[in-house]
């Protein structure tokens, strides 16, 4: 026995999937616009001139940064993704529920177990995963060079 949902929530349905689309687009771009920034400050960090103490601090930390960097860059790789899986799931499940003549309970569970859903929620994980250990590495960087000896 299948329950049909009724026009009002069909379309409390839709009408949440279709903000949806301009939500997750909106945070994709948003995310683009700091991801040139954050790669070139990393990347320009490494290049400090050598003849001052600063480079000598940030060489001795330079492997747990650039890991650090390295997780970063996974992190935004996977939070655009992420992104990217939840706008494709937003705008199939309008466009269904759009051309659907019939939408049951059943089949609006069985839609939130796509592809789509599934990677988007991986991702989600994913990211944080990676945020935490890049902070993490961050700070133990950020302690390595803190607890150098200054030269005399």
């Amino acid at each position: 026995m299948t329950s049909e949902l009724d026009a009002v929530q069909r379309q409390s349905l839709y009408d949440t999937e279709q903000s949806k689309i301009g939500k997750f687009s909106g945070l994709l771009s948003a995310s683009c616009k700091f991801a040139w920034a954050g790669s070139l400050a990393i990347f320009f960090s490494s290049f400090v001139s050598a003849d001052n103490a600063a480079f000598a601090r940030l060489q001795s930390a330079y492997p747990i940064l650039r890991m650090a960097a390295l997780f970063g860059a996974i992190c935004f790789v996977a939070e655009i993704l992420q992104y990217f899986f939840a706008y494709l799931f937003a705008s199939r499940y309008s466009k269904w529920l759009e051309t659907a003549e019939v939408v049951t309970r059943e089949d609006v569970a069985s839609r939130t177990k796509s592809c789509w859903a599934r990677s988007n929620i991986f991702l989600f994980y994913a990211k944080v995963a990676c945020a935490v250990i890049s902070a993490c590495l961050l700070l133990l960087g950020t302690l390595a060079i803190s607890l150098q000896r200054l030269p005399n």
